[in-house]
């Protein structure tokens, strides 16, 4: 009784933090690992619906800029390159990009809609997990689904004998970092309530740029 008065205020009003000596203390770990928990669970009814983009789009970037334009590259100085054919040289660029697009894209609107839309958020905080529990868990989500990603396009890679070596494998855990690096202040500027316009204009003028940057680069560097 005196855990459900302090969740409801005791007077019936607004949802509030379980707190006082009936709530049962957890480890930080452990409550982290609840949050986490509770994304795993959401995507194991929805990972259906992306599995098939996870392999879609790293073929169309390596058909398109890998093959498409990449036929072109390669028709130029062999030098160029060091000899080594465009795609082999894009590849672990494209791999990591796409991570990166992936883990902004995760600490954007599924957060914004988690304070603004479904409260998904709020209806955390009022169990014992803490704040900082609840961003960890999102937070090691985000890691997880970043690298699941990279793994996905290294896979096309070597399948597509794109792979220069092994060390290929190298490129999903630093997908993975630079995915982080972008997906956690991106949450913390979502957390600050911004508007959607605002959120979504990071994405197409910071985001997406940086993304095309990592490609075109590449070709501006061919000495035309």
């Amino acid at each position: 009784m005196a855990v459900a008065e302090a969740r409801h205020g005791g007077d019936g009003g607004s949802l509030l933090p379980a707190t006082g000596s009936g709530v049962p203390r957890q480890s930080a770990v452990r409550a982290a690992l609840a949050a986490y928990e509770h994304m795993w669970l959401l995507y194991r009814r929805t990972w259906r619906g992306s599995i098939f983009g996870s392999f879609a789009q790293p073929v169309l970037f390596l058909v398109a800029m890998g093959i498409g334009l990449g036929s072109y590259v390669d028709q130029g100085s062999d030098t160029s390159l060091g000899g080594v054919p465009y795609i082999v040289f894009l590849a672990p660029a494209l791999l990591v990009s796409t991570v990166m697009q992936g883990a902004a894209f995760e600490g954007t609107f599924p957060v914004l809609g988690g304070f603004r839309w479904n409260r998904r958020y709020h209806a955390m905080y009022s169990t014992p997990l803490t704040p900082d529990a609840i961003a960890f868990g999102q937070i090691g989500w985000t890691a997880t689904r970043s690298t699941m990603t990279g793994a996905i396009f290294c896979l096309v890679i070597v399948l597509f004998g794109a792979a220069g070596s092994p060390a290929i494998v190298w490129s999903v855990p630093i997908g993975t970092l630079t995915g982080l690096a972008f997906a956690a202040p991106n949450r913390m500027i979502t957390r600050q309530k911004m508007l959607p316009m605002i959120v979504d204009r990071v994405a197409v003028h910071a985001i997406c740029p940086n993304a095309m940057a990592w490609g075109v680069s590449g070709v501006a560097n061919i000495a035309w």
